[in-house]
């Protein structure tokens, strides 16, 4: 089960730019993972019980109907606000958080390119740390300056499942860049949507 959390990528770079019981197991998913970009934001994230897989987590909702697993402990937010897109913060606020959502785009790959594009416009001190494209998932990792939370990590999966395309983003600090990556990997790897 080891190998469950091990999902991280650090191969391209470029600049520019509710709740059931917690479970650590899972059917594997879609392969990597993959996200589009947005502006809102050790080894286990703040306030979630660590194990040896990393920190427990628990089935959350997603967008159409889909499951996937977070944290345990964190919360959703902005559910109203964004009903195409669900998102989930650590209990000590959103500077660890993970988006879900459902990508526009005809393929991953326009899809992560246009993200990519997006935050290089719109992002302060945008940096591109690894780009990915690969059969079924795309992949990013980018730092940023937010407003509010400071230097931030984000890690973006894009994929498919179902003749869908999704992505998850987790956002966290940098210096905790392993746990952000589990967020993002666990998410994508226990995604089902209802199909």
């Amino acid at each position: 089960m080891a190998g469950l959390w091990a999902g991280h990528v650090r191969d391209g770079h470029g600049d520019g730019q509710s709740q059931p019981p917690a479970t650590h197991s899972g059917q594997p998913g879609p392969d990597a993972s993959q996200s589009p970009g947005s502006s809102d934001e050790d080894d286990a994230a703040p306030g979630s019980p660590q194990g040896p897989e990393g920190p427990e987590t628990g089935a959350v909702a997603g967008p159409d109907g889909s499951r996937t697993e977070v944290p345990r402990g964190w919360k959703r937010f902005d559910a109203f606000r964004e009903p195409d897109r669900v998102s989930y913060q650590a209990p000590a606020g959103r500077a660890n958080r993970v988006i879900i959502f459902k990508v526009p785009e005809q393929t991953l790959a326009a899809s992560l390119h246009a993200a990519a594009q997006r935050g290089r416009k719109t992002l302060t001190a945008y940096h591109q740390n690894a780009y990915r494209v690969g059969s079924g998932t795309a992949m990013r990792e980018f730092t940023y300056i937010h407003q509010k939370f400071g230097e931030q990590l984000a890690v973006d999966h894009r994929f498919a499942t179902n003749d869908k395309r999704y992505a998850v983003i987790a956002y966290g600090p940098p210096d905790a860049a392993e746990a952000t990556r589990q967020v993002a990997h666990r998410a994508v790897t226990t995604f089902r949507s209802t199909d």
